[in-house]
């Protein structure tokens, strides 16, 4: 009985198991299916318009992207936004588009850069992807609007 308690506990551990960059294994739930930087120049300000899908079998009930500006050298310009994006986002679903105007005002925003993301299933348990993870999400060639600095 101890060797199967102990067995047990040891696969309870292995699937909890993290990387080296912090984030668990396992695949994140999220997708970003588009991340725009919007410019008005009547305002100086830049905001931000994204989309994401629910890559995962359940429902989530939110997703936040923290999200950096940077000027043309790469150089972080601002404080970082936090994009809420309100479910339910059932299985498989898209969210349409989520845009937020002048979020940085006066700044010399030129791209962006998912820099973290926080899921929320219904049940309130949350699944974050930090850094390179983070920023793997983000699909394809919009994975920045950045040019790698």
């Amino acid at each position: 009985m101890r060797t199967l308690v102990l067995f047990t506990a040891t696969l309870c551990l292995a699937a909890c198991a993290r990387t080296d960059s912090g984030i668990a294994s396992k695949v994140f739930p999220l997708e970003v299916l588009s991340l725009v930087p919007l410019t008005d120049p009547a305002t100086h300000g830049v905001g931000v318009s994204a989309s994401v899908r629910n890559i995962d079998g359940y429902t989530l009930r939110s997703a936040t992207l923290t999200i950096a500006g940077y000027d043309e050298q790469g150089t972080k310009t601002t404080t970082d936004y936090l994009l809420e994006i309100q479910g339910p986002l059932s299985a498989k679903d898209n969210s349409g588009i989520v845009a937020k105007k002048d979020v940085w005002r006066g700044a010399n925003v030129r791209c962006i850069k998912v820099i973290n993301a926080k899921v929320t299933s219904m049940d309130y348990a949350t699944d974050y992807a930090q850094g390179i993870v983070a920023r793997k999400i983000v699909a394809g060639q919009d994975r920045s609007t950045c040019r790698e600095f």
